[in-house]
């Protein structure tokens, strides 16, 4: 038995359906990277009782929420490649979008296996597990920070991996305002 929408990826009925299912991501990430700029602003204005913690979970989450955007867009598994690739058509996001890599969000989903790699190769020096603020200075003592986001870079490292989040944040944004506007639960029509 076959279908009149057999050759579609998405049918029009059921855009609406990967539509809300982006929002939710998208707003996840987007009320994780307010609560870390907001975190922030009291570090900068002097208070000391921030919870630098609560700030690394709010950026694993925006990480997070950014992977399972990705994978929309770019699925492992090439069965729903066309889906993917009707998804960045219709969202005007090309192979150069940030939110393609995959290296950072597999860092942060196998951190398990990372970190298992990184405590045989890193044996000398100060361990960090977590650290929030400037970009330490070098001097000449090896460091390792687990996770640490340096807030005067916007650089976010795991296990001795620097990314920048600034453009994957702006990517989020830009689509999640996309999804916002979404005209009767459709796809942007070009």
């Amino acid at each position: 038995m076959s279908t009149s929408h057999q050759e579609d990826p998405v049918v029009p009925y059921h855009e609406v359906f990967y539509i809300l299912s982006l929002q939710f991501c998208t707003e996840s990430a987007l009320a994780s990277a307010d609560a870390v700029a907001a975190c922030l602003q009291q570090i900068k204005i002097g208070k000391s009782n921030v919870d630098t913690l609560a700030i690394l979970d709010q950026l694993q989450n925006f990480i997070n929420q950014a992977g399972a955007i990705s994978r929309f867009f770019w699925p492992a598994d090439k069965k729903y490649e066309s889906r993917g690739k009707a998804l960045r058509t219709a969202y005007s996001i090309t192979d150069e979008s940030p939110l393609k890599s995959r290296q950072l969000r597999n860092l942060v989903e196998h951190y398990d296996e990372y970190l298992d790699d990184f405590l045989k190769t890193a044996s000398a020096g100060v361990f960090t597990p977590h650290y929030i603020g400037p970009t330490p200075k070098h001097d000449g003592v090896p460091r390792h920070y687990f996770k640490a986001y340096y807030f005067d870079q916007g650089i976010f490292e795991v296990l001795g991996r620097q990314f920048q989040l600034q453009p994957i944040l702006d990517e989020v944004g830009t689509l999640h305002d996309a999804l916002c506007s979404a005209q009767g639960g459709r796809f942007p029509r070009k």
